[in-house]
């Protein structure tokens, strides 16, 4: 991989989280000794300091390339539910979003079905003390919308980096 274009944002992401800088660049890819960094003047010296720590410990591998890239596309994609960006998007988040509202169709569905078994029950002319037992269990709720948006977003946070 070796891509300055994703190190160089990832290195300047990691130094701005703990010191305001204008900019920085890098002589030499891999190399953290090339890599100067154009202070912001209201940076203190102790956020000057941390910024030239997080420099010298700077991971330049591959597989740290990959991490950064897998946990943007999760903040890609957590944003786009939170945003409904989804709901203007591109064919696939046209589909995936289909996707969504039919398994929320479904499981609203499936809690339908179980509801009606539990008043089919309840509505028994025998075995008394049974329909008082069954009365007493709650009727599976529906799923909303916001509680698929949570399970979803909850998997994105969950896969793989």
């Amino acid at each position: 991989m070796s891509d300055p274009a994703i190190k160089t944002p990832r290195l300047v992401a990691q130094v701005m989280a703990v010191c305001p800088i204008l900019g920085l660049s890098v002589g030499t890819t891999g190399v953290s000794a090339s890599v100067v960094i154009q202070f912001d003047p209201a940076a203190t010296g102790p956020q000057q300091v941390a910024a030239q720590a997080v420099v010298t410990v700077f991971d330049w591998s591959d597989a740290a390339d990959a991490t950064y890239l897998a946990q943007q596309a999760k903040a890609q994609a957590t944003a786009g539910i939170d945003s409904g960006a989804l709901q203007a998007g591109d064919k696939l988040e046209r589909i995936i979003v289909a996707v969504v509202e039919l398994v929320l169709d479904e499981f609203n569905l499936h809690a339908l079905k179980i509801n009606a078994i539990l008043d089919a029950v309840d509505g028994a002319a025998t075995l008394a003390a049974l329909k008082t037992a069954v009365a007493a269990i709650p009727d599976y709720p529906q799923r909303t919308k916001a509680q698929l948006v949570t399970t979803i977003k909850a998997k994105i946070a969950a896969t793989a980096e």
